[in-house]
């Protein structure tokens, strides 16, 4: 029986709108009764036993974490004609798959905050003992907030390690996503935290290039992705130095070679990242000072109302420049998240616009007669529009 709004489930939700349907059954938005609070409702329409065992199992397995990146589960139980319904925490935010396609490429520090996030989530769900066997961009969404949080969804083939575990699946069984499975996933061998660390790396490879490493996602079948793994992988370019090689590192064929769990891998990248992000500083009376640069489509830096958008991204007292009809650049102060700034503008102009930040020191400053052509613009401005120039 399908769910209709106003209708009452579990005793305490009400049925809103449907969200989305799929071959197995649907997700709705709902709200507490007596709360108000919003949830998402997960209906399985396919009431087979195994598959309501499935079902039951990952309400099981995601009541076991509680944590800020994985999607939490407040209820299961059955509906009047016998469904299982699970009761969770509404995400709203965007699809990683979604936002992959509307920009292309993410800025590397964009992309390790999504894979920071990510791995995050995977270490408390890895403390729960649990391997979640499928993950992919269209399981991963990024919420709203300063900054944006990243969250884990979709454990409906998740695997408990624990001995007692009730096993689903053959030994020797293939589940899951072919285009972003381990090897050893592929070839169904036992799986452990590993796995998920090595797929992780392939949506970070994927985030920063456009595409899978292996060409993934060619419709060639499991034999196609199977033979891609025999291939060499090269690294992605134009990110800082051993960025590249930590993330080859977790793509390693061996689960033995690559980072052992999901925290050693985020402070893998934590440590080949931090030389790579620009380091603002306190100058000596106290005040934060960031010089910020961006190269934009001169057509839209060209329009008052997008000039206005530009301003608007920066706090009280800081102005913005336009220089040569296709840089904008201020000097940010008091606090300013500059890093925040470029993700604003690469999600409203997208791959179009390209930015770049540095510290600066107390005494510089933006003369009349560096702004007129008078006199040269002073380093390091000069040296961050030269890069953005180069693209």
């Amino acid at each position: 029986m399908p769910l209709a709004t106003g209708q009452r489930v579990l005793d305490r939700y009400e049925v809103e709108t449907l969200l989305g349907s799929g071959g197995m059954g649907q997700v709705w938005r709902g709200r507490h009764v007596r709360l108000g609070s919003p949830v998402a409702l997960k209906v399985l329409s396919d009431r087979s036993p195994e598959l309501v065992a499935r079902f039951e199992r990952e309400a099981r397995l995601m009541a076991l974490v509680r944590h800020p990146n994985v999607v939490t589960v407040m209820d299961y139980g059955l509906l009047d004609d016998g469904s299982p319904c699970i009761a969770m925490e509404l995400v709203e935010g965007e699809p990683l798959d979604r936002r992959l396609l509307r920009r292309g490429t993410l800025p590397w520090p964009e992309a390790i905050a999504v894979g920071e996030g990510m791995l995050a989530g995977l270490d408390a769900v890895h403390r729960a003992q649990i391997v979640h066997r499928d993950l992919k961009p269209s399981n991963v969404i990024i919420a709203p907030g300063s900054p944006e949080i990243v969250k884990l969804i979709d454990f409906g083939i998740a695997r408990s390690t624990r001995a007692e575990a009730t096993r689903f699946t053959r030994d020797g069984a293939t589940v899951g996503t072919p285009d972003y499975m381990s090897p050893e996933q592929l070839f169904g061998y036992e799986l452990d935290p590993r796995t998920d660390v090595y797929t992780t790396s392939l949506i970070l490879y994927e985030l920063l290039t456009g595409s899978l490493p292996f060409g993934g996602g060619g419709g060639g079948g499991m034999d196609a992705v199977m033979a891609r793994l025999r291939g060499p992988i090269s690294p992605p370019v134009g990110i800082p130095p051993g960025l590249g090689d930590a993330i080859l590192e977790a793509l390693a064929q061996e689960p033995d070679s690559r980072p052992a769990t999901a925290a050693l891998f985020a402070a893998r990248l934590r440590e080949v990242t931090e030389a790579g992000r620009p380091q603002a500083t306190l100058s000596p009376s106290g005040t934060l000072r960031v010089l910020l640069a961006t190269r934009l489509p001169p057509s839209r830096l060209a329009m008052a109302d997008e000039r206005k958008w530009l301003s608007g991204q920066l706090p009280a007292g800081a102005r913005g420049f336009v220089f040569g009809g296709q840089f904008w650049f201020a000097v940010l102060t008091a606090g300013t998240d500059a890093a925040a700034i470029i993700r604003a503008l690469t999600d409203r102009y997208g791959s179009s616009a390209t930015a770049a930040f540095t510290p600066v020191d107390e005494g510089f400053a933006l003369t009349a007669s560096a702004m007129s052509g008078a006199s040269p613009f002073p380093e390091p401005l000069a040296g961050l529009l030269e890069k953005l120039a180069r693209g």
